[in-house]
């Protein structure tokens, strides 16, 4: 990891986003953190929260750091259920949203909806808002991955997203304090031919403005795609992404 962040300082990469699994359950993340800082680095991670409390000291310690990405699901026994999560988890990660606050420590909230938890959205910006987050995205579940059992639960009728997206735009105008952003998934992908520059920067930034580096060496475009392109291990960074650039695969949401 050391190597990776000494090879992007180099490349001048702005930011290295550290994701999971779980990131905080690894002993020496708060080292990981801030080598990156001192590297000149930009750093955030998605976490679940959990373990925040843990590496408080360190966070605050950290000079470049981007908001930390939060996920927190559910809203309700139901969707806790659903989501695998239990109250003791839910409560101990909102109980470190409150302990970041206090830290003056920027956070955002990433939040999945379900047919588990759509009815409660106004309800669940609320609380986000009152815990001090910047910013939240929702994002619709996906049945792909870890949602392959939730696929039920990933189908919105007509009337029920024209629902998802009324309670958003009012909780847009009760709650001005956090930034709401709402991704139904595919729309984050431009058409695969871009008419122009502009939107050869807008499209899906996967091997052009970012890469994935997976737990095992094995390097990835997209986490969607799954499939490895290179291997941190046998090659450098730069002749990764020079090697990548431009090579797009075909996108499996098309």
């Amino acid at each position: 990891l050391f190597s990776i962040i000494e090879q992007a300082s180099v490349m001048k990469v702005f930011k290295i986003q550290y994701m999971g699994g779980e990131p905080l359950c690894r002993n020496d993340f708060g080292d990981i953190l801030l080598y990156t800082s001192r590297n000149d680095i930009y750093s955030s991670f998605t976490t679940n929260g959990v373990y925040l409390d843990k590496f408080i000291h360190e966070i605050k310690k950290v000079k470049k750091l981007l908001p930390i990405q939060i996920s927190i699901h559910g809203g309700s026994e139901e969707a806790l259920r659903g989501y695998g999560i239990s109250t003791k988890e839910w409560n101990k990660t909102l109980d470190n949203c409150e302990l970041l606050s206090s830290h003056d420590i920027s956070f955002d909230i990433k939040t999945v909806i379900s047919r588990l938890n759509y009815h409660r959205i106004v309800e669940s910006i609320a609380m986000f808002s009152k815990l001090g987050a910047r910013a939240v995205t929702l994002l619709h579940l996906l049945p792909v991955g870890g949602g392959k059992t939730m696929r039920e639960d990933a189908n919105f009728t007509k009337g029920e997203v024209e629902d998802i997206i009324k309670q958003i735009n009012y909780a847009k105008s009760k709650f001005t304090n956090i930034h709401i952003d709402y991704r139904p998934f595919l729309n984050i992908y431009f058409p695969k031919e871009p008419r122009t520059e502009l939107d050869k920067l807008i499209n899906c930034p996967a091997g052009n403005l970012d890469l994935r580096i997976r737990y095992d060496g094995k390097v990835l475009q997209c986490s969607s795609l799954r499939v490895p392109l290179s291997d941190i291990r046998e090659n450098d960074l730069k002749s990764i992404w020079g090697s990548i650039l431009g090579k797009m695969l075909p996108c499996p949401y098309e």
